[in-house]
């Protein structure tokens, strides 16, 4: 079945906001339309980004074209971090602090013998009310001394 997810866009000042269902805004600055210089004959949106790897050309600020997939990358990834965020903060409510997150994962310690994995991952897959209905769930969480990946 499927679920409507709202992000909208505006333009205030000289930034564009992308409004995501969370309420949160992603802001490009200085966004232009342009011709592209990466694809003949098509437009691309440009903005003005802080550059941190040389991979991506001189350090500082610069302009960077984006294009529909990286729009919905950041989307999409943002999106990610506003479920897993509401999923930290009710996990240490629940007495489960978060020591660490590593993409999906969320690492609490707590004392031996209290809580329980599936209590976390019932924690953990809580939704905020702007997700209600997302087909997401936490499943395969483990106890361990140690972190381990996988």
């Amino acid at each position: 079945t499927p679920f409507p997810v709202q992000v909208r866009f505006v333009v205030r000042g000289n930034i564009l906001r992308m409004t995501l269902p969370s309420g949160r805004e992603l802001k490009y600055h200085e966004p232009r339309v342009e011709h592209s210089t990466k694809r003949p004959g098509q437009l691309a949106i440009s903005y003005m980004t802080y550059n941190t790897n040389p991979k991506y050309g001189p350090m500082g600020w610069v302009r960077m074209d984006t294009w529909g997939s990286r729009v919905f990358e950041n989307a999409d990834q943002a999106i990610s971090h506003d479920i897993l965020r509401y999923a930290i903060l009710n996990l240490r409510a629940a007495g489960y602090p978060c020591v660490l997150h590593v993409y999906d994962e969320i690492v609490a310690e707590i004392p031996q013998g209290t809580g329980s994995i599936e209590q976390y991952e019932t924690i953990m897959a809580t939704l905020p009310p702007w997700a209600a209905g997302w087909p997401i769930r936490a499943a395969g969480g483990w106890r361990g001394k140690r972190y381990r990946k996988g």
